[in-house]
């Protein structure tokens, strides 16, 4: 079965590293919610480490698919540049009261919008 390359998952060392890195940075913050899973669930700190090292290594991969998602689509979602000039060329358009063509009925129906096609 092939994988979609845009939701290929890194690779298990990245990953693992990842995950290193984190439980490093939030040490104090780890331990706690640790404390506090080990008061409310009853058990014990090593029942408790697994599960959480799975939840954190799961949530690290969503963040580094999503990640490599808007790597690969921010090239078709480019915003434009706001262009000053051309917004004060569409306010004085407004602001002239420029008439503008209504369009008929007729303009809006389904054969004049696709025409004859079956």
């Amino acid at each position: 079965m092939s994988v979609n390359p845009l939701f290929e998952k890194k690779d298990e060392n990245e990953t693992a590293e990842a995950v290193r890195k984190f439980k490093s940075a939030h040490e104090k913050d780890l331990e706690t919610i640790t404390q506090v899973l080990v008061k409310i669930t009853s058990r014990s700190l090593d029942d408790i480490e697994p599960y959480l090292d799975k939840m954190l290594e799961r949530l690290i991969r969503l963040e580094q698919e999503a990640t490599t998602t808007e790597d690969h689509s921010s090239s078709f979602h480019r915003k434009e540049p706001f262009d000053s000039r051309q917004w004060q060329a569409d306010m004085n358009i407004l602001v002239q009261r420029v008439k503008l063509p209504v369009l008929p009925e007729e303009a809006f129906t389904r054969e004049s919008i696709y025409g004859e096609h079956d």
